[in-house]
């Protein structure tokens, strides 16, 4: 659906994401975090840089499994870039393209895990923030397995989200491993801790 303005486009988007959680099981805001992670991710696979990325985690299973995994409110993204070129890479995807609306706004900051970053992104339009979202990112980061494409299908039918590009994910059997290898990882000051993040992907 065309839209004239950046307001007229967020006022659409909001009423449309209320009438989607009505019949939803899940809350208007998860439903917009999803958008938001979508939309962005929509650019990043569109950009020159797309080869250079795999989607990994949570919001990998939920596009696999769009009815059945709860809308992620983060992204795992690995990459083989280091990190100057990561933050280049998705500061560039990031930029709108002709009839797109909203800017994403991207902080990275780098984490006490060599390699591993953690960033924030939102998503404004019109001037005023919509919603938030974060990645958690990888660089160096070797696949075992080759990794598999999905063209997705997005929560709400946007023009910028039709069609989904073609989006690389981490291998199927791959994301299975890692999750079990996560029930078992132990966090925490002293490390005797449970990671309950996994349990929270479904």
């Amino acid at each position: 659906m065309p839209y004239a303005s950046e307001e007229a486009f967020r006022a659409g988007l909001k009423a449309r994401l209320s009438a989607e959680a009505r019949t939803s099981r899940f809350s208007r805001d998860e439903l917009a975090q999803t958008v938001t992670l979508q939309l962005f991710l929509a650019r990043l696979f569109r950009s020159p840089d797309a080869d250079q990325w795999i989607l990994t985690g949570g919001s990998a299973l939920q596009f696999r499994a769009p009815t059945q995994a709860r809308p992620t409110a983060d992204a795992d993204l690995a990459t083989r870039l280091d990190a100057e070129h990561m933050q280049h890479s998705l500061r560039q995807a990031a930029r709108p393209g002709p009839g797109d609306f909203g800017e994403f706004d991207i902080t990275i900051t780098p984490t006490r895990s060599p390699g591993l970053f953690a960033g924030r992104i939102r998503y404004n339009i019109a001037g005023q923030r919509f919603s938030d979202a974060t990645l958690d990112l990888s660089t160096h980061r070797e696949m075992l397995l080759p990794p598999e494409t999905i063209s997705p299908r997005p929560v709400l039918a946007l023009d910028e989200l039709d069609p989904m590009p073609v989006i690389w994910m981490q291998a199927a059997a791959e994301a299975v491993a890692d999750k079990v290898a996560a029930l078992y990882e132990l966090t925490g000051t002293h490390g005797d801790t449970l990671d309950p993040r996994p349990l929270r992907l479904t």
